[in-house]
């Protein structure tokens, strides 16, 4: 039950990445819930999540079999949650539901188009939202 409460939390009150600014890669809202308006805490999350992010891609870029592909779509989707970047969590979901598929799929090679674009831009809003906060 714990759980439930805890995975609904996690998930947007509307499919808007930020009722501000919908196309924004991080919901600052939900953050700023997250860390209880803390935001030395937002920085720091967001800094590991912006080391991670290129490492977790690249983890997703290789990964030669359904397993590693599981995993990796998994625990990114997961990460992109927890901080509010509901964009990319979309786009680990669909990762994840073409793990049946081959490993060099057309579906998954250009899925992985999408997820680095994704990726890249939340990155860079990461970093501006850095300059601005220092």
């Amino acid at each position: 039950m714990m759980f439930s409460a805890i995975e609904t939390d996690l998930q947007p009150r509307s499919m808007s990445a930020t009722r501000a600014n919908p196309q924004a890669p991080i919901d600052r809202d939900h953050l700023a819930r997250y860390t209880m308006n803390d935001k030395d805490l937002e920085r720091e999350i967001l800094d590991l999540f912006s080391q991670t992010l290129a490492q977790s891609v690249e983890t997703l870029t290789e990964a030669e079999n359904q397993k590693d592909w599981a995993m990796a779509s998994h625990t990114l989707k997961g990460s992109a949650r927890a901080v509010g970047a509901w964009q990319l969590a979309a786009l680990m979901e669909e990762a994840e539901d073409l793990n049946n598929r081959p490993v060099k799929d057309k579906a998954r090679r250009e899925l992985l188009i999408d997820i680095k674009a994704k990726a890249a831009k939340t990155k860079t809003f990461i970093m501006k939202l850095s300059e601005h906060a220092g």
